[in-house]
């Protein structure tokens, strides 16, 4: 939180780790361990339940749309648990909960490896994180665009409203000729 400061890179996460999706900009101002932030929304949602992070910018980019910070988030401070219009508003030193996307993968034509997370601080973004998390680790490991087949299986944990787990195990098989890994 120390790195958290009026005019200091503030990041604000949809989810990070393997696959980073957050919004950049400026601290607006510190009270106690309350941080105001952007001057402006970041999705607009009102109540929300994102992780916040220092960042450290690496460029400041000219846009014909306005100009926008390039930058590396650092490890999680806070919740960000208000996106306003005239700010967004984070409690720092408490993380929010999220939600674990992890997968491993392997080609089984050389035998490379790896096994990834990635944290989703915002539940209707799951779908489409899990989705891009999984397309970065086929990537990552196959190293190339290429025809072929992959065998994929989902395993999806979590728990009922009247808090009894559940559990959900799903195998499929996928062919393209020009890119498996987008299939």
């Amino acid at each position: 939180p120390a790195e958290i400061f009026a005019g200091s890179n503030f990041a604000a996460a949809i989810s990070y780790g393997d696959l980073t999706a957050v919004g950049v900009g400026t601290t607006t101002a510190i009270c106690a361990d309350t941080a105001l932030a952007f001057g402006h929304p970041f999705l607009f949602n009102g109540q929300s339940s994102m992780s916040v992070h220092p960042a450290t910018a690496v460029v400041v980019q000219p846009s014909l749309f306005g100009p926008f910070k390039v930058a590396n988030p650092g490890g999680v401070v806070g919740t960000l648990d208000q996106d306003r219009l005239a700010a967004i508003r984070a409690q720092l030193g408490p993380v929010p909960i999220a939600v674990p996307v992890s997968s491993t993968v392997t080609s089984l034509d050389d035998g490379a490896s790896r096994s990834g997370t990635t944290r989703v601080n915002l539940p209707s973004f799951v779908p489409d994180i899990a989705a891009f998390h999984l397309l970065n680790n086929l990537d990552r490991v196959f190293d190339r665009i290429g025809g072929g087949t992959a065998q994929l299986r989902w395993v999806i944990e979590g728990t009922r409203a009247s808090g009894a787990p559940f559990s959900v195990d799903v195998s499929n098989m996928f062919a393209n000729q020009f890119d498996v890994s987008f299939e």
